[in-house]
């Protein structure tokens, strides 16, 4: 075999790594075998395949491609430090280095076997106890109690306020008692129950306000995500049935999910030719690139499924619910406006908008993270209270 045959075979090996673990991701979660295995490829995939592109030209141009290669991971480890630190780069930047730490970076709370559980209703919820949950950006304690809320004991006694919702609600990336929930707890001096869980939909939210007592409740707060959507349309769809992944599925996320959050040579430069692969050869069932490009507007059936799944919440509660919504980056008003027409359109009394975004700017979220900051966070505490007294929704 010439040498010139063996570059080839070495590089289509590279290609072949590298097109296995951009395109076939779910082989290797079976296992922390797996695991070690995908890594193995993707470090062994680049280099490969680099050397082969620098060895088109010449032997030096080889080694040249692959110092090229490790100075990329260099550089882009410095991106992300000085992200951490505050520096602000052009948007286009700013979104490149946010692509390549939500989805190949983050270490996703719920999948991590210390800090998430299985459950056959909703399929995962937190693990009671305490814990700190960190990424690139922040270091929070958690206190969870025993129904799996980021929230102490005391609130599931005769709370008088309940908010349901997802991580914007948990709290995401700031301490307990500075999400707005907590916030608000202070500021109103009332029993208020946090139920926000990571990437609940309004689907889980209303199973969840099911199982817990709220006949002490007089204000309901729901907050809306446009990534609700889905989980919103299969349970409408289903007749009110969620259809929840087995045990297997939840056990082989944590195994993926250790690739996001542990860090291995290459990673910053395998996960860059994976975001650029994408843009040339785009996957239509990628539920990352549909988490990214959430329109500013619902679709009419997404704000009918949203409302449905609302009045079954109302069916089962008489007080006041306040509704509002929270997206990623910004929060545009049009969802918010468009939740208002919808309630006067269809004259549905006790359900009030608030608009979240007359009390939101960029520098209220994380520049990588997407979620919102402390001071965003009291923002939103701090409207919602102006909000209910306003419109008298608790009894003082």
């Amino acid at each position: 075999m010439t040498k010139k045959q063996t570059h080839i075979i070495l590089a289509a090996l590279g290609v072949l790594f590298l097109a296995l673990t951009f395109f076939r991701e779910e082989w290797f979660t079976g296992s922390d075998l797996g695991l070690w295995t995908y890594r193995l490829l993707a470090i062994g995939g680049l280099l490969l395949f680099t050397g082969f592109l620098g060895r088109l030209f010449s032997s030096k141009w080889m080694w040249a491609f692959l110092i090229f290669l490790w100075m990329g991971e260099i550089g882009l480890s410095t991106l992300f430090r000085m992200a951490v630190n505050g520096r602000v780069f052009p948007e286009k930047i700013t979104q490149f280095l946010s692509y390549i730490y939500l989805f190949h970076c983050r270490d996703y709370i719920i999948y991590d076997n210390h800090r998430g559980r299985y459950n056959e209703n909703v399929f995962y919820t937190l693990k009671p106890g305490e814990f700190t949950y960190s990424n690139m950006e922040f270091s929070n304690r958690y206190q969870v109690n025993k129904q799996g809320f980021r929230d102490d004991e005391n609130s599931l006694n005769d709370p008088k306020i309940i908010f349901l919702g997802d991580s914007y609600t948990m709290g995401w990336g700031v301490e307990q008692g500075e999400s707005f929930a907590a916030v608000l707890e202070k500021e109103l001096n009332k029993r208020v129950l946090n139920t926000g869980i990571a990437s609940y939909g309004t689907a889980r939210e209303y199973l969840t306000f099911e199982k817990i007592n709220h006949d002490s409740c007089q204000l309901v707060i729901l907050q809306f995500c446009p990534n609700d959507v889905r989980e919103n349309r299969s349970f409408v769809q289903d007749n009110f049935h969620l259809n929840i992944s087995p045990k297997e599925k939840f056990d082989q996320e944590i195994i993926w999910n250790k690739i996001y959050q542990v860090y291995f040579p290459l990673k910053y430069m395998h996960s860059t030719v994976h975001f650029f692969i994408k843009k040339i050869i785009p996957n239509k069932n990628d539920e990352n690139e549909k988490e990214l490009n959430v329109g500013e507007k619902l679709s009419k059936q997404a704000l009918s499924d949203f409302f449905i799944i609302l009045q079954k919440i109302k069916n089962s509660f008489n007080g006041e619910i306040i509704i509002f919504n929270l997206g990623m980056n910004i929060t545009q008003p049009a969802i918010n406006k468009q939740f208002e027409n919808y309630l006067n359109e269809n004259n549905i009394a006790g359900v009030h908008v608030f608009h979240s975004t007359d009390y939101l700017n960029k520098e209220d979220y994380l520049p990588l993270d997407t979620h919102l900051t402390k001071k965003g966070n009291k923002n939103i505490a701090d409207g919602l209270k102006e909000f209910i007294l306003k419109n008298n929704l608790i009894k003082q």
